[in-house]
């Protein structure tokens, strides 16, 4: 496990400790930062919303899920491909995640977020752009 991915998983123990189920702090958040990504979850019930964001946890938590061609893309693939979703959802999806779980986190976990987080968004305009059917 890379440091980062160790510091991150820690982290989450700190958040899970700290503020119970984050899921519906963060999609609360999400709604208010993107009436688009709002619009795309209107249909979508709780436990998918929570698996969802598990998903997304596993980008920070685990290593191996960026490279290409990995779990990411394969996500990517059916989300800006099959439902639509845009590189701006996750920009507005990926701010909330971090205005929750970094609320009350030293600064080193803060800077290990926003890393991540970077990384993530990095990986998700390269497969946008190698993708035209994805809208920008």
């Amino acid at each position: 496990m890379t440091p980062t991915t160790a510091a991150l998983a820690a982290d989450l123990e700190r958040v899970a400790h700290e503020r119970g189920d984050i899921t519906d702090a963060v999609y609360r958040e999400f709604f208010a930062r993107s009436r688009d990504g709002a619009a795309l979850f209107e249909h979508t019930d709780d436990p998918t919303r929570g698996r969802m964001l598990q998903h997304t946890l596993e980008l920070f938590s685990e290593d191996g899920h960026l490279e290409p061609g990995a779990y990411l893309d394969w996500e990517l693939d059916n989300h800006l491909v099959g439902y639509r979703a845009t590189p701006a959802m996750y920009d507005a999806f990926l701010a909330a995640l971090l205005a929750i779980v970094t609320a009350g986190a030293p600064s080193d976990a803060q800077a290990c977020w926003q890393q991540r987080c970077a990384e993530v968004l990095a990986r998700v305009r390269a497969f946008n752009n190698h993708n035209p059917v994805a809208t920008p």
